[in-house]
């Protein structure tokens, strides 16, 4: 999703070359795969690539084709507007982080991720919402507003009176007469808020599969109505994603179409966890989302309603990942459970970090070697590593 504030055209028009950019790159990395494929003799893999490499080419022409733009997209209000367009840009990253991922992979070409991927991309590319006079006019009102919230002046210090609530454009959904969905306005920002002061204190530190994740960047960015936190190995690897965002579904198949869409999106080293808002989501909905499985996404359901979240349970990953769309403000750092359990413990080893923390035996291990960087333990062991706590000197 994207920021509201920015010109629809030209949001359109940059979305549009980044994605024809990305489709370039993974054009060139498909024939790279293909190459690969052939030193493996693996005919399969080599097979399905050549009509996957087919499919982005006549998909490029028609991304480089402006005049097709009568032809595709559809009507649709300008909040849609910007969501449609923040799923086709994400599409269109994941393509290429799964091609990537796959020439990197000593393992065989998942060539159906790959084709999936594009299909994801083709979908987005076509569900684009076609601009209007309407959109730009509407787009304009609200640059103004936003502009003069901006310059009234704050009110004095010291005032008793009570705080306006400030004014803001109604969400196309408001308009939708058979829900009274403006009394939840105020939970869902509470919601988001909540959601936003947590991750601005907290950073995931174990990933899906127990790598350690605490030594990389965590960037956040507030999404329309929405929040994504990031986690960015370097300039282009991007481990794990959580996105939490207002998306009210009706059926199960609206739901199932919408988050498969959502999942082939995500690149083979990659993983989300997803929580779509809702005001009350209806029990087929839960009950589907209480059995959804996906290698590379978890799905959870939250209510503004009951403030509860529905997800698969007895899963070791969103049991780990609830706590990133819950209204849990405070999660203890590891670093804190790791000095309370090396006090008790005097001695640590890889296998008692991996126990209690979730690590898989390369995250306990970088895990620990960071703390030895920082000078928070020592490696005392002789034929194996043991740790043990740093005596500081008073």
């Amino acid at each position: 999703m994207t920021d509201n504030e920015t010109d629809p055209t030209t949001l359109q028009q940059t979305n549009r070359q980044t994605a024809i950019n990305n489709l370039r790159d993974t054009h060139a990395a498909i024939e790279r795969l293909m190459n690969k494929t052939y030193q493996q003799q693996d005919v399969t893999a080599s097979s399905a690539l050549r009509q996957i490499r087919t499919k982005v080419t006549a998909l490029l022409s028609d991304m480089e084709n402006i005049d097709l733009d009568t032809f595709s997209g559809r009507e649709g209000t300008l909040d849609e507007f910007y969501n449609n367009e923040g799923r086709f840009i994400e599409s269109s990253t994941g393509l290429l982080i799964t091609a990537e991922d796959a020439l990197e992979s000593s393992e065989s070409v998942d060539t159906y991720s790959i084709e999936s991927s594009v299909d994801s991309l083709e979908k987005n590319f076509n569900n684009r919402i076609v601009i209007t006079k309407k959109h730009l006019q509407e787009d304009e009102k609200r640059q103004t507003e936003s502009q003069s919230r901006k310059e009234t002046p704050d009110k004095e210090l010291g005032s008793s009176a009570p705080d306006a609530e400030p004014k803001t454009e109604s969400p196309a959904w408001l308009d939708d007469t058979t829900k009274d969905y403006a009394s939840l306005i105020p939970k869902l920002y509470n919601y988001i808020n909540t959601l936003e002061q947590k991750y601005t204190h907290c950073q995931p530190e174990v990933s899906n599969n127990g790598d350690y994740l605490g030594n990389k960047t965590w960037k956040v960015d507030l999404l329309d109505y929405g929040i994504r936190g990031t986690v960015k190995d370097g300039a282009f690897k991007i481990p794990l994603v959580f996105e939490t965002c207002w998306y009210p579904l009706n059926s199960v198949l609206e739901a199932a179409q919408f988050v498969q869409s959502q999942a082939n999106a995500v690149g083979k080293s990659q993983y989300k966890s997803l929580c779509l808002i809702n005001d009350v989501w209806n029990n087929e909905i839960k009950e589907w989302a209480k059995d959804f499985v996906h290698q590379r996404m978890s799905l959870f359901l939250y209510e503004l309603e009951n403030d509860t979240l529905t997800y698969k349970d007895k899963s070791e990953i969103t049991e780990r990942f609830e706590f990133w769309h819950s209204n849990t403000i405070f999660k203890a750092p590891i670093e804190e459970e790791m000095k309370i359990l090396i006090e008790k413990m005097e001695y640590l080893t890889v296998n008692d970090v991996m126990g209690m923390f979730g690590f898989n035996t390369k995250g306990a291990e970088a895990y620990l070697y960071d703390l030895m960087k920082k000078g928070e333990i020592l490696d005392v062991g002789l034929d194996s590593p043991k740790y043990t706590k740093v005596k500081h000197r008073e």
